[in-house]
């Protein structure tokens, strides 16, 4: 008798529910797109070209005059017009003079005008240079607080005055210009006191402190900080001081 298998009946078949196309969907969200983009585009457009339309705007700051002024009273090159408070440093460039001395003058019968290259020498490596004072910062004492916050504040009723010195070497070999505290300066009022440079971290240090292998006729500078009363008289002299020579002894240069 044949082996009879035993059957499970077929289960029913059921259809699946139709699934709505997402083509519209896509559609609508292409064409907002477009649209959207139409609109910024345009938008873009003709705003930028109001912006070029008005000068005031565009430059959102002064307008420089005919005279190369602007209308704040700051120069085209950023520098205050005469007149002007333009709340920069009160720095003074000196004018190199003319005359440069191959002597050292010493004392104060021998004083000679603020901008004058006089021959000095490098104590320690035995090499002359020729230095002049550049620049004259009668109150930078808010400058050197934002050079280093550490650096000591006057005492009340002082203030800093900023003195940068430039050198040449003139010797026949390379200068190790990385250090200028060999050199000190000094300011002495008209009526004799004496206000000496202390050591602060000026506003150049970094530069000062690169300075290496000086070729022979080629240029230095050094920075040194004077404290002296608010009310000092700055018709007086400052005197540059070598090694530990007494103010006598020192190359006088008139402030003024």
């Amino acid at each position: 008798m044949p082996h009879q298998h035993f059957q499970q009946p077929t289960p029913t078949t059921r259809r699946l529910p139709e699934r709505r196309s997402r083509t519209p969907f896509y559609t609508a969200v292409a064409c907002s797109s477009l649209v959207l983009g139409l609109l910024l585009g345009v938008g873009g457009f003709f705003g930028v070209r109001t912006l070029q339309d008005d000068p005031v705007r565009a430059t959102d700051g002064p307008s420089a005059t005919a005279d190369g002024t602007s209308t704040d009273g700051s120069s085209s090159d950023g520098e205050s017009s005469e007149g002007g408070d333009s709340g920069e440093p009160t720095a003074t460039e000196i004018a190199t003079a003319s005359e440069t001395l191959t002597q050292t003058p010493t004392g104060k019968d021998e004083a000679v005008d603020i901008g004058t290259a006089v021959r000095m020498d490098q104590p320690l490596q035995g090499i002359p240079v020729d230095m002049r004072i550049s620049t004259v910062d009668w109150d930078a004492t808010d400058e050197l607080h934002d050079a280093n916050t550490f650096n000591e504040a006057p005492k009340a009723g002082d203030k800093y005055v900023l003195v940068t010195l430039t050198g040449v070497n003139r010797g026949s070999r390379t200068l190790d210009a990385s250090s200028v505290y060999w050199l000190s300066v000094s300011y002495v009022a008209p009526d004799g006191t004496e206000y000496r440079s202390t050591s602060l971290v000026t506003p150049r240090y970094s530069e000062t402190s690169q300075q290496k292998s000086i070729d022979v006729g080629d240029t230095f500078f050094g920075e040194y900080a004077i404290p002296v009363p608010e009310d000092v008289d700055p018709a007086g002299h400052f005197v540059l001081l070598s090694s530990i020579n007494a103010v006598e002894d020192g190359v006088w240069i008139r402030a003024e």
